[in-house]
């Protein structure tokens, strides 16, 4: 704590508190009162699902003809909570795309954070061929071709597409198909990489980092959640069941260190100047008392950071006044 004195004004500069880490953006449970399966409404009963995070999101739906989505109790022997999502996909090709409508980028761009969830993929009898399950994230012009996508392959192969190109390949040694599994995916966008760590029954493992160096144009983080078959000469059915879907920010905001405060009186007024450093896009509030054993009082807030020196203008009608600069 730093302070200087000026006659009975003082001036006291005091630190802001260390912001909390892993703060849940966005937890989707998919528990709802649902008895028997509700088909093609993944928006039902978001009050009792959505109850985790900070930012709750509705979700459009997008499939190719054949395909279907419901949401409801999981088959026998799947081994996820109940109930769950299924998005499921005739073994032809086709595609059934599941989109947030909440932008996330005010809480994710330029931070770091995790996306993850447990997933299920059942393979029918007979089997399908099986494409790809996954996400993408970004612009909602920019998940269908560019942003940055992580698609899981039954045979267990993993792959990372930056704006639509291969940037890492993760083989995690097992097979996806008709087992639980974990995946979660952690994006450290200051940095500009991203690290997945896949983990089941047998296996753990977390990968190298990638680059996502150019994967966005802009700071909005739409997620799209994503699963496609392609054609096969057999027909069967392949399902992809989703659970506890969890958006967090890892961001740590680092300590505000508030320097020394220099006051000035005006001179020919009853008024005083209150001037200290800053650091850009960090808030700063004034409070006063009249007596060293009173409570603080605001004297003023949302004071901005600007990178540089703030001043602030107080009028000085007491006998004796007490001022420090907090951080908020």
């Amino acid at each position: 704590m730093k302070k200087s004195t000026l006659g009975v004004i003082t001036v006291v500069a005091l630190l802001a508190p260390l912001s909390a880490n892993a703060v849940v953006v966005f937890e989707d449970t998919f528990d709802t009162v649902l008895q028997t399966e509700q088909w093609d409404d993944p928006s039902i009963d978001l009050a009792i699902r959505q109850t985790g995070g900070t930012t709750n999101s509705t979700y459009t739906l997008s499939m190719t003809t054949n395909n279907t989505f419901r949401l409801g109790p999981v088959l026998a022997g799947v081994g996820l909570n109940q109930p769950a999502l299924l998005r499921r996909t005739p073994a032809g090709s086709g595609d059934t795309i599941l989109n947030l409508d909440t932008d996330f980028g005010s809480s994710l761009a330029g931070k770091p954070w995790s996306l993850s969830y447990d997933g299920y993929l059942s393979v029918g009898n007979p089997p399908g061929i099986v494409g790809w399950v996954g996400f993408s994230v970004g612009d909602p012009s920019e998940t269908g071709s560019a942003g940055l996508s992580v698609l899981g392959f039954q045979q267990g192969t993993f792959q990372i597409l930056n704006s639509n190109s291969l940037v890492g390949t993760i083989h995690v040694g097992t097979s996806m198909a008709n087992n639980k599994y974990n995946l979660i995916v952690d994006f450290d966008e200051g940095a500009q990489t991203v690290q997945l760590t896949f983990s089941n029954a047998v296996t753990n493992v977390t990968s190298q980092t990638f680059s996502t160096v150019g994967a966005w144009t802009n700071s909005s983080r739409f997620v799209q959640l994503k699963h496609k078959t392609f054609a096969a000469s057999t027909p069967g059915i392949v399902d992809y069941y989703v659970d506890n879907l969890m958006i967090e920010s890892n961001y740590v905001q680092p300590p505000l260190v508030i320097g020394d405060v220099t006051l000035d009186l005006l001179a020919g007024t009853n008024a005083l100047t209150l001037t200290w450093g800053t650091d850009i896009d960090r808030d700063y509030a004034v409070e006063a008392k009249l007596d060293l054993q009173a409570s603080w009082t605001t004297n003023q807030t949302g004071i901005s950071g600007t990178g540089g020196d703030v001043t602030v203008t107080d009028v000085v009608d007491q006998a004796q006044s007490f001022y420090r600069v907090v951080g908020e």
